[in-house]
């Protein structure tokens, strides 16, 4: 697989992670997720780019924000599931 020329995994960036959450992840998980990557952060850099999903305990959520994942990573890269 040959690498995107924009691809800076491995390299410290500026860029937040992106978070995404099941409709059924709760809040203070998730709250306390970004806070703990916040702190790991700080302390090593931000490589990147990063995801960070949270799920819940609904199976039908988790499978909501897996289309979503996909429908997202097919936008970005239009092989992506080939």
């Amino acid at each position: 697989m040959a690498l995107r020329t924009n691809d800076t995994w491995g390299t410290i960036i500026a860029t937040p992670p992106d978070y995404y959450s099941a409709t059924d992840a709760p809040a203070l998980a998730v709250s306390r997720i970004k806070e703990a990557l916040d702190l790991a952060i700080a302390a090593w850099g931000n490589y990147g780019p990063l995801e960070v999903y949270t799920i819940g305990s609904s199976v039908n959520a988790a499978l909501q924000l897996e289309v979503e994942y996909s429908a997202r990573h097919e936008a970005l890269d239009p092989l992506w599931d080939k």
